[in-house]
């Protein structure tokens, strides 16, 4: 029994660039009860590499969400061009082996990075079982000064980072987690090894 009545927004859209045995589970299927209370979030961006065409989908549990979903969009954006959906309908209904193809490319080059981060000292990271990103723990390495510069939270430490290694990464505290970094491995293999080497030098460095 629910005490609050809440609303789920699910959004999925990673949801076929996962790296685990067990195959993704819609969050509906998974919790049946909630299924009249949840809003499904998807589109091409991810599974397709599709970012630039703005193309996406809501499932709503009943016509009159959809009908406010539909109102509230409809203020705030226009349609999607004519040439965005084409494309997005023959990705959805093309062959569908070059996601795989993809997966399995993500999937290796998640499994370098995670080799590579264990071997920098004083980082941590969450197992990364599915997209194409690392979250990783940097508070041992908060309050130190880095070529000069004494880096007091994830935000200096990115900008350090970015400045002294011309290495890009994102900030924990936009997601609500101070201390952390999010590193993409939507790169290409030897830029992922160059920016992790300069990223340990960057470390070591610090006093």
């Amino acid at each position: 029994v629910l005490d609050t009545d809440l609303v789920v927004l699910a959004d999925e859209i990673y949801d076929r660039l996962t790296y685990t045995s067990e195959p993704f589970a819609s969050f509906p299927t998974v919790h049946p009860e909630l299924q009249e209370r949840t809003i499904l979030i998807n589109g091409v961006s991810k599974t397709y590499a599709m970012t630039g065409w703005r193309i996406g989908w809501a499932i709503a549990p009943n016509k009159d969400v959809a009908e406010a979903m539909a109102s509230l969009q409809s203020q705030e954006t226009s349609n999607p061009c004519s040439i965005s959906q084409y494309a997005a309908v023959a990705a959805i209904t093309g062959p569908q082996d070059c996601v795989e193809t993809m997966r399995r490319e993500f999937e290796r080059r998640k499994n370098f990075v995670t080799e590579r981060l264990t071997k920098i000292p004083g980082v941590s990271f969450a197992p990364m079982e599915g997209a194409f990103y690392a979250f990783v723990n940097i508070s041992r390495h908060l309050g130190k000064r880095y070529n000069g510069t004494v880096v007091e939270n994830s935000n200096q430490w990115c900008l350090e980072l970015l400045s002294q290694k011309g290495v890009a990464t994102v900030m924990g505290s936009a997601f609500g987690a101070e201390g952390y970094v999010r590193l993409s491995f939507a790169a290409a293999m030897d830029q992922l090894a160059r920016a992790l080497d300069l990223i340990e030098d960057f470390i070591r460095e610090a006093k």
